[in-house]
């Protein structure tokens, strides 16, 4: 999982590394790739090209080596199709350092299992495809800097140069932080350069040391101011040739004005309109007085002003004009449309103040129905210690808030902005509650018992205590009565798991189940042998048989491969006078323990493992033997599928959530029209790659829309042309590439 909000000791912002001696030879050329994200958790996608763009930092200061530019690899990237493969893979690798002209590349993957990470990495050279280094390290991802420390001092000594690195400066920086120099890197690759600046200010507002991230804000900056200079010169130069012949003293001056005015409305070339009025201002209060149909040539400028604000979706600066318009120039025919739009912008910027202040109490309760639907999904299946940590956190920091709000806060909740959308309590707008909250908190109490979380356990006798007080005092019986069933049940699940402990307590060591195995040699005492099996095949229930942890399903891959040496071992298996009873009890037992050890595999994650053991199941001559061996194994795979499958869920439950919440609020702000929300949530949301293509259509449209909606009309044409070059590239039919480029032809210029 992803390890946030999380304050880390970093070692340095930049590492300095101090060249001691030089390298022998030529200076080698080396390019960096791109990381592999091989975690699964697609929050850190971001970190592939954030850690390529720290190495490239680091290394530009080793003089014996020149390392080819970031952006270099990013242009070659747009230019030649990889498809599905891995930046670490050998012919990617070897293709990518050709095209950089690089005489060596270095790639790598990382993987992140919270609170652990481990990077992967190795140092090709180009021409040969040979691998000359190869290195891993692992570490806290906390630590992040360090570990990219120590592959910029790896790649340094595969290549044979000596090199020292200065002692580290310890940061303070949040791993969030790391993350989100990241994303604002490809934001800005992919053109949303403002967008970019917006989140690496607020990375430095939070961490005002972390050097790296200022002088990245600092170069997008630069370039921004460069593209709009270059922008207004350009702009300024057709101009200044358009009005080249214009006298401003001849009668036909105002005329020639208007029809400038005419041909840009036009051409939709609004942004010219806006550069002309500027230079009439330069040409005074006398010309600007002429007469226009019995209008001043003052009134006309102010109202396309007026007309260009408002078709840059300029909310304010359009209030301003307008208002300014309405004052000076109370006669102008123009005046009731531009005071109906007036009033129409003043409503729209009220409605969006009021709509900030709603998201405010709105966003939590987004983030409290998609919890709840998680908490409720993985509680029942809580097969690992990581799952159980996680719906222990979101009980007591997300859940529990924000339940005894909804259900003992009705009152607080109608004196507040809720009372205009009452619908949020009585209709989840995205997530689904579950039926009864204690039956949820039954399920969990299991898992308190299944983890010897005493602590836990005593919270939740208090809590159940502390509401039936509080339901008995309102009157709310109903919920009284699902406290007192939940009262009943706990009783039984803790008499249960303490009759299972007292099994637990006798149940022999791995070494003495062996001793006692081997006591055992022939077929003809299979049902001691029964015996043991039994004694460590302890479960807490029927209905809770699926969790094969410690405490409720105490067999392992290690205790089943113990049996399964010593049933090989035993004699008389095989000969005419073996009694068939006792030999179709073998049968069974053999059976039942290879499928307990392909269950612990699957609940340990070990799929590959899994898949391996299935196998020999299914090719090993004692199973083979069994009655109806086809049947049985077609029912122990789709037994076990569909355990993966629930497993599968739990686990993108979890690494989805991210997603999810990102998803549920762009809609929310679409509903209510506050589109520069949306556009950060639908930009965050771009970051998955493994969003279904249907869905990336819809949010590419809804993307492009929302900055058409900002009049950002550059940035919507971005959009458009880089969904068009992905599906260009894929072959995909997309239904909404229509209505995108249908949309192009009515955006101003």
């Amino acid at each position: 999982m992803i390890a946030t909000n999380k304050t880390i000791s970093m070692s340095r912002l930049i590492p300095i590394l101090v060249l001691t001696s030089f390298l022998f030879g030529d200076t080698k050329t080396v390019a960096i790739s791109y990381f592999d994200n091989t975690s699964g958790l697609e929050q850190f996608n971001p970190l592939s090209k954030g850690l390529a763009d720290m190495l490239i930092t680091d290394l530009s200061n080793v003089k014996s080596i020149q390392i080819v530019e970031r952006e270099k690899l990013e242009s070659l990237l747009k230019e030649i199709d990889l498809g599905e493969s891995k930046f670490m893979d050998p012919n990617t690798a070897q293709k990518l350092g050709k095209g950089l002209g690089a005489d060596y590349i270095l790639t790598g993957a990382f993987l992140s299992i919270d609170p652990m990470m481990r990077i992967d990495a190795r140092i090709m050279e180009v021409g040969t495809g040979k691998i000359i280094g190869a290195e891993e390290v692992t570490g806290q991802s906390n630590n992040f800097f360090d570990l990219e420390k120590k592959l910029a001092e790896s790649l340094i000594k595969h290549l044979n140069i000596k090199a020292s690195i200065t002692k580290p400066v310890k940061k303070d920086i949040d791993i969030d932080a790391i993350l989100n120099y990241s994303e604002a890197i490809d934001l800005s690759d992919k053109g949303f350069k403002e967008e970019a600046t917006n989140l690496l200010q607020e990375t430095i507002d939070d961490f005002p040391e972390f050097i790296l991230a200022q002088e990245k804000l600092d170069a997008i900056k630069k370039l921004i101011n460069k593209l709009a200079n270059d922008r207004e010169i350009k702009m300024e130069k057709l101009i200044k040739e358009t009005l080249s012949s214009l006298d401003p003293n001849s009668e036909s001056s105002t005329a020639e004005i208007h029809n400038l005015w005419n041909t840009y409305l036009m051409e939709q070339n609004y942004s010219q309109i806006y550069k002309l009025n500027r230079y009439l201002d330069s040409y005074g209060d006398e010309f600007l007085s002429k007469d226009i149909n019995n209008n001043s040539l003052r009134s006309y400028r102010d109202y396309y002003d007026v007309l260009y604000f408002l078709t840059m979706k300029n909310n304010t600066k359009y209030i301003e004009a307008a208002t300014n318009f309405l004052l000076n120039h109370p006669t102008n025919m123009y005046f009731p449309s531009v005071k109906l739009g007036l009033e129409s912008a003043i409503n729209i910027e009220e409605k969006n103040q009021k709509n900030r202040k709603l998201i405010e109490k709105y966003i939590p309760i987004i983030n409290y129905y998609r919890d709840i639907e998680i908490f409720g999904g993985i509680i029942r299946n809580m097969h690992n210690m990581n799952i159980y940590a996680w719906a222990k956190m979101a009980l007591h920091e997300r859940i529990i808030p924000m339940y005894e709000k909804i259900e003992y806060g009705h009152s607080k909740w109608k004196e507040d902005i809720f009372s205009e959308d009452w619908k949020l309590y009585n209709h989840p707008p995205y997530g689904k509650l579950y039926n009864n909250f204690y039956d949820m908190l039954n399920l969990y109490f299991i898992g308190a018992l299944i983890y010897d979380d005493d602590e836990e356990i005593r919270w939740i006798h208090k809590y159940i205590e502390e509401h039936s007080d509080i339901a008995f005092d309102k009157d709310d019986f109903d919920t009284l009565d699902d406290i007192e069933d939940m009262k009943k049940k706990i009783v039984k699940y803790e008499k249960q798991f303490d009759d299972l402990s007292n099994k637990i307590a006798a149940v022999p060591t791995y070494s003495e189940i062996d001793s006692s195995l081997k006591m055992y040699t022939s077929i003809d005492e299979i049902y001691e042998i029964q015996k043991i099996w039994k004694s460590i095949n302890l479960k807490f229930s029927n209905r809770y048989n699926s969790l094969p942890e410690k405490r409720v399903y105490i067999i392992n891959v290690q205790s089943c491969g113990i049996f399964i040496d010593n049933l090989n071992q035993l004699k008389g298996i095989d000969e005419d006078s073996t009694d068939q009873r006792k030999k179709g009890e073998y049968i069974e037992l053999y059976d039942q323990i290879f499928r307990a050890k392909m269950l612990s595999t699957i609940q340990n994650g070990d799929y590959d493992n899994y898949r391996v053991h299935l196998k020999e199941y299914k090719s090993n001559p004692v199973i083979k033997s069994m009655k109806n061996f086809r049947s049985t194994y077609a029912k122990v795979k789709k037994t076990n599928d569909a355990i993966i499958a629930e497993n599968e869920v739990i686990k993108n439950l979890l690494n989805n959530r991210d997603y999810l919440l990102l998803k549920d609020k762009s809609e929310y702000y679409r509903d209510i029209e506050l589109y520069e929300e949306e556009a950060i949530a639908l930009l965050k949301i771009m970051k998955y790659k493994n969003i279904k293509i249907a869905e990336r259509d819809q949010y590419y449209y809804f993307l492009m829309t929302v900055f058409y909606n900002l009049g950002k009309f550059d940035k919507a044409r971005n959009v458009y042309q880089q969904w068009d070059s992905e599906i260009s590239s894929n072959g995909y039919s997309s239904p909404t590439i229509g209505v995108m480029q249908a949309m192009l032809n009515i955006y101003p210029k």
